[in-house]
């Protein structure tokens, strides 16, 4: 599978979306779009990553307190 340069970010219970998109900012990422998460209240973000750059982002959103997972977009989810 190729590299897309994106990853899916899911963030902890309670953490509010902007605060999400926050997170991703500091990281160095951009938020392409929100996905559907297992429920209304869950932020699940496609971000993307600046070349070179995906190890470095993926480490730091993985680290921080308010992610509960970081995976990488392998091409199963796609923008147009």
């Amino acid at each position: 599978m190729s590299e897309t340069g994106e990853l899916m970010v899911t963030f902890r219970g309670g953490v509010s979306e902007d605060a999400a998109r926050a997170v991703v900012g500091a990281a160095g990422a951009t938020v392409r779009r929100r996905m559907r998460g297992d429920g209304p209240e869950e932020v699940l973000l496609l971000v993307k990553c600046p070349v070179g750059q995906l190890s470095a982002v993926e480490a730091g959103l993985g680290s921080h307190p308010d992610v509960a997972a970081v995976e990488r977009n392998h091409g199963g989810f796609s923008i147009r």
